[in-house]
């Protein structure tokens, strides 16, 4: 489980020293595989409220039903912190 109380989404921003909007954690899905290592490392976070779109925060473009490419191979990146 993931204590949700102890994490916020910060968007704007990709420095801990500048200032981004900050939100709190409503739910967090992790992978169905997920353990303590890097394999199945990823969430799906819902935030609390909605994201306010600027020059610095736009969402994702996801393809559409058309696309057909299922069952193909991505690479995702992110990064973050773990205690």
């Amino acid at each position: 489980e993931i204590d949700k109380t102890d994490m916020v989404v910060v968007a704007g921003t990709n420095s801990l020293l500048d200032e981004g909007e900050t939100y709190k954690i409503d739910k967090v899905i992790l992978h169905e595989k997920y353990t303590n290592f890097y394999q199945y490392d990823i969430a799906l976070i819902r935030v609390v409220g909605k994201i306010k779109f600027s020059d610095k925060v736009q969402p994702v473009a996801l393809p559409t039903v058309e696309f057909g490419n299922y069952g193909v191979t991505v690479d995702f990146a992110g990064w973050g912190s773990t205690r």
